[in-house]
């Protein structure tokens, strides 16, 4: 069944901003495009890194163990476990010293009952940037449980966002404009694309974007079909549209053999929304008929209302022996930097 999981990320925004003040963001700190301001140091962490401010007495019972259970669960739709985010811990301190405000996603939590009333705050770009800082401030570990429990999948889609914003800073440096300005005269699209990626095959209705080095492979596919009804957003439509079109024009390394989305493992669906319009984002195991090959595939599908088509972008990794999560990671965030171009 799909699942309706965006409302919470709303929840989450709306009640924090309706805290004490300490949700508004600093002025001056980022601009409307959400680009990191000169004013504002670079913010530091590794890869899906998540610096936990919280005592050591607390972090090494309950509320540390509540607070990793959830921060580990696996990212849905690998072939192999790795989690979500990598956790590390300083007391809170030690966020006094300015290599710690630096870094990228801050959670802050603060459990002492000299706090008459639990807080949920949330900035952005506090003291670095791109950062994440959210605060739950609590009288007791039950009050701080009620409160993680309310908002921890909005705190999650916040953190998680603060890496693609990383991630599409860092493309934008090293953005190949020609293949941008290719997309946007041919198919109305504009991507943020790195060096290194090509245009691999191009049809009337699909575009193979890829990357490819010794060591693995990235893809982003494109398909344009004009929207009917909504009966093609149907688990087996998108799932038939993508088998069609990799059948055709997505050939594996043997005779006879082309890439499809693997039987071993149910794609996973659920709604959401993608460029402020509803979508539905599938996450699953590709492999390559009568051949050996396979990784992890993820797809969003929605209508360009102003053209009328319905876009499904679809990206994909291949890294044998490797972990796939921040390939896929950097395949999410190109795909996120997608913008429809009006061309005259």
């Amino acid at each position: 069944m799909i699942k309706k999981t965006f409302y919470l990320f709303l929840m989450f925004t709306i009640a924090v901003s309706c805290s004490n003040g300490d949700s508004k963001q600093q002025s001056g700190s980022q601009d409307a495009s959400g680009k990191k301001k000169s004013n504002l140091a670079n913010s530091v962490g590794a890869s899906s890194e998540l610096l936990v401010v919280m005592n050591e007495g607390h972090w090494k019972s309950a509320p540390g163990e509540r607070v990793r259970e959830f921060f580990h669960q696996n990212v849905p739709g690998l072939p192999q476990k790795e989690p979500r985010f990598h956790t590390a811990n300083i007391n809170v301190s030690a966020l006094k010293k300015k290599m710690f405000k630096k870094h990228r996603n801050l959670f802050v939590v603060e459990i002492d009952n000299s706090f008459e009333e639990t807080n949920v705050s949330n900035k952005s770009d506090v003291w670095a940037s791109p950062q994440r800082y959210v605060r739950i401030t609590a009288p007791s570990e039950e009050a701080f449980y009620k409160a993680f429990e309310k908002y921890k999948e909005g705190m999650m889609t916040l953190f998680h966002k603060s890496e693609i914003r990383r991630i599409q800073i860092t493309f934008e440096a090293g953005e190949d404009i020609t293949l941008k300005n290719n997309l946007m005269k041919t198919r109305g699209i504009s991507l943020v694309m790195p060096r290194g990626f090509f245009i691999a095959k191009e049809k009337d209705n699909f575009l193979w974007i890829r990357k490819e080095t010794q060591e693995y492979s990235q893809g982003l596919l494109v398909m344009f079909n004009n929207y009917k009804s909504s009966s093609q957003f149907d688990r087996e439509a998108i799932i038939s549209r993508r088998n069609d079109i990799t059948r055709k024009h997505i050939p594996g390394p043997s005779e006879g053999s082309y890439m499809k989305i693997s039987t071993e493992v149910d794609p996973l669906m659920e709604e959401t929304t993608f460029m402020g319009s509803y979508a539905v984002l599938t996450r699953g195991l590709w492999d390559v008929a009568n051949d050996f090959m396979g990784g992890p595939f993820m797809s969003y599908t929605f209508v360009d209302e102003k053209n009328a088509r319905l876009i499904t972008l679809d990206s994909y990794v291949y890294a044998p022996g490797q972990e796939k999560r921040d390939k896929m990671l950097q395949m999410e965030a190109i795909m996120k930097s997608l913008e429809i171009i009006e061309n005259e």
